[in-house]
């Protein structure tokens, strides 16, 4: 028998390692780029633990039915952290145009649609009387399937 490999590619654990490398890249501009807005507000740090707290519950919502909840709440909290983050860093590369900038861009651009993608199917599955809240990836046809 092949082994499992759907949770390697589900948006659960897309948004853990997007909040991971967050905070790598924020690391490295607080260090060595000066008079960045988010860095100065301290966004970055806000949505690494909005990201991975979402992925966390995300994935535990994937086993248990009555923290599906909880995921929807903290999905849509953390598609509104990065809307934010997108404002603040597109206003950031606008002044200072550095690589790492687009890069935060890019990921919270992920994140966003991430968030609200997640959020809709949790609600879908709140909404119904059966339980499901398994959303993973299928790898041939690339497409979000949710068991609720």
């Amino acid at each position: 028998s092949r082994p499992n490999f759907n949770y390697l590619l589900s948006p659960q654990t897309v948004q853990i390692m997007i909040g991971l490398m967050t905070f790598m890249f924020g690391i490295v501009i607080t260090i060595y780029v000066d008079l960045i807005i988010t860095v100065y507000m301290n966004s970055y740090i806000l949505s690494v633990i909005q990201y991975i707290i979402t992925g966390s519950l995300a994935v535990a919502a994937s086993n248990k039915l009555h923290r599906c909840v909880g995921a929807l709440v903290m999905n849509v909290l953390s598609s509104i952290v990065a809307g934010v983050a997108i404002i603040l860093l597109s206003l950031d590369f606008v002044i200072s145009s550095t690589g790492i900038n687009a890069v935060l861009l890019i990921f919270s651009i992920m994140q966003f649609i991430i968030s609200i993608c997640v959020s809709a199917f949790a609600c879908k599955s709140t909404c119904k009387a059966e339980p499901s809240v398994g959303i993973t990836m299928d790898k041939k046809h690339c497409l979000l399937m949710v068991k609720c």
